[in-house]
């Protein structure tokens, strides 16, 4: 574990919240996501080695989740009194919107197990904490696409749908 234990707080310090907060639309979230993965590909190399090829997988997975939930404690712990609450939604943030999805886009049998031990580890941190895993497509797929303000994610599936039943009764 000591690879895991040096590397693991990068997939939370490796991310400037507020700047990633800012980008976090349809135009740039599929981008900063595969530029994260890129970064942190190391790290998600070490959790394949230290972790799924663990001796007790389900014991390293929670030391893994221990790992994260102690790296953003420790930012919460080192902000100012007045600030904590901003940086706890942060952390919360990355681990929605990055980590999660991260560990998800290792497309391992493992990962769901991986992500399950994240998050009891990090409710034990933070008990009242509403957090919850989801994966880049589910993420990506939520942003709406805008015309002139308008939404029009259905109308442009059912134009091409529409399109598509015009041409195949012909």
């Amino acid at each position: 574990m000591s690879e895991l234990s040096e590397y693991l707080p990068g997939l939370i310090d490796g991310i400037d919240a507020k700047i990633a907060l800012k980008r976090f639309s349809k135009k740039f979230y599929e981008e900063d996501f595969l530029e994260y993965r890129r970064k942190e590909s190391k790290v998600y190399d070490i959790i394949q080695k230290e972790v799924y090829g663990a001796e007790d997988v389900e014991q390293a997975m929670h030391q893994a989740g221990e790992i994260i939930a102690a790296t953003a404690k420790k930012h919460i712990d080192s902000a100012n009194f007045f600030s904590r609450s901003s940086v706890k939604a942060d952390m919360h943030f990355i681990m929605a919107i990055y980590v999660f999805p991260g560990i998800y886009a290792m497309k391992t049998d493992s990962d769901e197990d991986l992500v399950d031990a994240v998050l009891d580890e990090w409710r034990k941190v933070f008990p009242t904490s509403e957090l919850k895993a989801a994966r880049f497509d589910d993420i990506y797929g939520g942003f709406k696409t805008r015309i002139l303000g308008f939404v029009v994610d259905g109308w442009l599936e059912q134009f091409e749908k529409d399109k598509k039943d015009k041409r195949d009764r012909k």
